[in-house]
């Protein structure tokens, strides 16, 4: 399914959303998202200019479907103008010639910096020398929408979420020059977190294995470029990561030039049973030391699970006496930030935050309830292939079956709204020993010891109480007033009002699993599906954060003790 096209002089985008469904997105403020067009020289911006409702497929059948829309920015009538993933699926000298284009564009970004969008082959138009680049948050919410299969190949395949800027760029013209060459994707898992698993440990087969002959200086540039993560890129001036036989410092430069050579050799199909016996030697030798690799991290792994509660403890009493500067402060948050950082302290059952964010008999007896969710949490832990109680994010992550969901309580908020307007838990806080300048206005008004902010809280919190299986959702209203204390705004008072919404816990389990099975256990895509019938559900950045973090700690198994 082609998510970007050309109609009757209009450039669409198909959202794959039904109005109903897209109403609630608050993805219609299109002018604020913005593409690329590069027309091989230079660069400039571009935004969709409207949203219409077609008549297109959905699931088999004829549906009406949002689509974001715009006059063709390209300025050229053809109705012939193809994105890079026909292109891929059609093959030959045009597929050749795309991609030149493409990587060309990708080259003049990368050495002169400027920002693109990452958005894959599907998010790609090709008019000759111009490129075409769709908005990438718009672009990106589509894609997510399809078969994992399609949004592999569309969108996620050719991007690396671990990098950004420069890394990105590399990565992403390795992946696309890999894709023409090869025939296939490098990294070709659907599932993300296996995908950047494959990623860190390098498991894809180097493109001299797939192209018999290729140049060598193109094949290390290839090879390295899809090398980089975010452990293993070199900066300029900072000690040099990876293996010291390599240099993966991302390089904006490119030899293009070798592409056709290269795109020649791969169109070779002569029977070479030398070659085929040398890559299928690299095969078998890559998958005995990745899986040799992974074993490891997984036994590496379990013991840490086993010693975690006893390290915790004694971490804890220590980090106590000797690293309170370490604790995090609201010094130079506004009123609004303090809020949002105090909800995430819930989520996170951070208690010497949510102690030291607020004041007073109201707040206290907030606190003192998370403090005992915390306390029933660290026990069920204990039990072992227990989740506790998980926020509602990671609880989503965590209940892909119903083994796990009998497993796993939860506690936490979601869609956080401050006087009307939709919030993020996400707020970038400092330390005590960092020393942060404290806030001296909010808004027009001068800040003084003593003076008070009193906002409209509204959020859903979800609850299992005890080891229940099933959960209560209820939607909260709350006044919560916050007085500046000599440098800091604190939470002194908490008027709490929660509905209980009666949700169907099972009716909710039912069509979570099978959300998940047409995903193909994909989570962050199966919630987006039912967002529009369990309003309470976590909102899309709420996950992306969680999937990052599950990623971030499959990575890096010990950084919970902070080694």
């Amino acid at each position: 399914m082609q998510l970007l096209t050309i109609e009757n002089g209009e450039l669409r985008l198909n959202s794959n959303l039904d109005e109903y469904t897209f109403g609630k997105t608050g993805h219609d403020n299109i002018l604020s998202y913005e593409g690329v067009i590069f027309d091989g020289k230079n660069f400039r911006q571009w935004t969709f200019e409207d949203v219409k409702s077609y008549d297109a497929e959905k699931n088999g059948s004829l549906q009406r479907v949002v689509f974001y829309c715009a006059k063709n920015p390209l300025g050229n009538d053809a109705e012939n103008i193809k994105t890079l993933a026909q292109y891929f699926e059609e093959g030959g000298e045009n597929a050749l010639t795309a991609v030149k284009a493409v990587c060309t564009a990708i080259t003049a970004a990368a050495t002169n910096g400027n920002p693109i969008p990452f958005v894959g082959a599907g998010g790609i138009m090709i008019d000759g020398e111009k490129v075409l680049f769709a908005p990438e948050a718009l672009f990106s919410y589509a894609a997510n929408t399809l078969p994992a299969e399609e949004t592999l190949n569309q969108h996620t395949g050719f991007l690396n979420d671990t990098i950004k800027d420069l890394p990105a760029l590399c990565f992403e013209r390795a992946a696309i020059i890999y894709r023409l060459l090869a025939g296939r994707l490098p990294f070709t898992a659907t599932d993300s977190i296996a995908r950047n698993a494959d990623i860190f440990d390098r498991k894809f087969l180097p493109i001299e294995y797939c192209v018999n002959g290729i140049d060598s200086g193109l094949a290390l540039a290839i090879n390295n470029a899809l090398k980089l993560n975010s452990t293993a890129v070199n900066v300029p001036g900072k000690r040099k990561k990876g293996k010291s036989s390599e240099d993966l410092r991302p390089v904006a430069d490119f030899p293009l030039e070798k592409i056709d050579e290269a795109f020649r050799l791969s169109q070779n199909n002569k029977e070479d049973k030398d070659f085929e016996e040398k890559v299928s030697a690299y095969i078998k030798a890559q998958n005995s030391k990745i899986n040799t690799k992974r074993h490891i991290k997984r036994n590496a792994t379990t013991l840490t699970v086993i010693a975690t509660i006893i390290v915790i403890v004694i971490c804890v009493t220590v980090s106590t006496l000797r690293t309170r500067g370490e604790d995090y402060t609201s010094v130079g948050l506004t009123s609004t930030q303090t809020i949002r950082a105090y909800m995430n302290g819930v989520n996170e059952k951070d208690t010497m935050l949510l102690s030291d964010f607020g004041d007073g008999k109201a707040a206290g007896d907030y606190g003192d309830m998370v403090s005992r969710i915390y306390v029933m949490h660290k026990q069920r832990l204990a039990y072992g292939n227990d989740n506790g109680f998980g926020y509602p994010a990671n609880w989503l992550f965590y209940i892909t079956d119903e083994a796990k969901y009998k497993r796993s309580g939860i506690y936490g908020v979601t869609n956080l709204k401050i006087d009307g307007k939709a919030e993020t838990l996400a707020v970038e806080l400092k330390k005590k020993n960092q020393n942060p300048a404290p806030l001296e206005k909010e808004g027009n008004i001068t800040l003084e010891n003593g003076s008070t902010s009193v906002h409209k809280v509204e959020y859903y919190l979800l609850y299992t109480e005890g080891e229940e299986v099933d959960y209560i959702v209820e939607k909260v209203t709350s006044t919560v007033t916050l007085t500046f204390k000599k440098n800091r705004w604190i939470i002194t008072d908490i008027q709490y009002d929660g509905k209980n919404l009666g949700v169907d816990c099972n009716a909710f389990k039912k069509d979570y699993f099978a959300a998940l099975e047409k995903t193909n256990g994909e989570v962050i895509p199966a919630v987006d599906s039912l967002r529009s019938k369990y309003e309470w559900l976590p909102e899309k950045d709420a996950m992306q954060r969680e999937k990052e973090q599950i990623e971030y700690y499959l990575t890096h198994p010990y950084a919970s003790l902070g080694l």
